[in-house]
């Protein structure tokens, strides 16, 4: 099929079979893009709007039933990877960057699905230690930097650790810090502090060990949400 430069603007392509189809080109403003099948599709320089449907909501349908299923195999993923992959670039091209960035992060999540899957179908050889590896690297990325994508998991993370802090320096220092409250406070200034605080020379040795660990987790994470706010929209 061939749709290239074709006015598709308002069309309703549900359950369309795209395979392999040239949309190059073509008008999709407020267009409803949920095709049965659409891998090998050509969206380059597709016209978008925000009212076209092929947001992150709709993957499901974009790409087939069981997208998320792990039964799938890896050429599965393969192919709703690169299917992905073209309809970021044409949200990309269309200055759709919210719609581009949740693509783009469907993208990561189907190449590590691809990794994992390769290593159950082929579960001995070089190759299989390179899928884990890059299985495992993408999933630690997913955590750490949102893929340089999303900030919500490393967000979460960073709470997290911050609580968790919180709950150690309340058992070590249980009369400094009274309460939980008062545990959380300071566990959240010592992650945030641009520098060490005036009180540390006088804290007990087991407690600024802990204050430099997470001194140091806070200056980390502060360069990992910096980096992914400053590359989140990079092609």
């Amino acid at each position: 099929m061939d749709l290239s430069g074709a006015d598709c603007s308002d069309a309703n392509l549900t359950g369309v079979n795209l395979r392999k189809t040239d949309v190059s080109s073509a008008d999709l403003r407020d267009a409803t893009v949920l095709p049965a099948v659409c891998d090998g599709a050509n969206f380059a320089k597709s016209v978008m709007n925000t009212g076209t449907r092929v947001g992150i909501e709709h993957q499901r349908a974009l790409f087939g039933r069981g997208v998320r299923q792990w039964g799938r195999d890896a050429e599965d993923h393969d192919r709703t990877a690169r299917g992905v992959h073209a309809l970021r670039e044409a949200a990309a091209e269309n200055g759709l960057r919210g719609k581009a960035r949740r693509l783009r992060l469907r993208e990561r999540k189907e190449r590590r699905r691809e990794a994992g899957r390769s290593c159950v179908e082929r579960p001995f050889g070089m190759a299989t230690l390179r899928n884990w590896t890059s299985w495992l690297g993408s999933w630690l990325a997913s955590f750490g930097t949102g893929y340089g994508i999303s900030v919500t998991r490393p967000a979460f993370l960073m709470i997290g650790l911050i609580a968790v802090f919180a709950l150690v320096y309340r058992t070590v220092l249980p009369t400094a810090l009274e309460t939980f409250g008062e545990a959380v406070a300071f566990s959240a200034k010592t992650f945030i502090l641009a520098g060490l605080d005036s009180a540390f020379s006088a804290m007990p040795p087991l407690v600024q060990v802990i204050y430099l660990i997470e001194y140091l987790c806070g200056k980390i994470f502060t360069v990992l949400i910096g980096y992914i706010l400053a590359t989140r929209d990079n092609p």
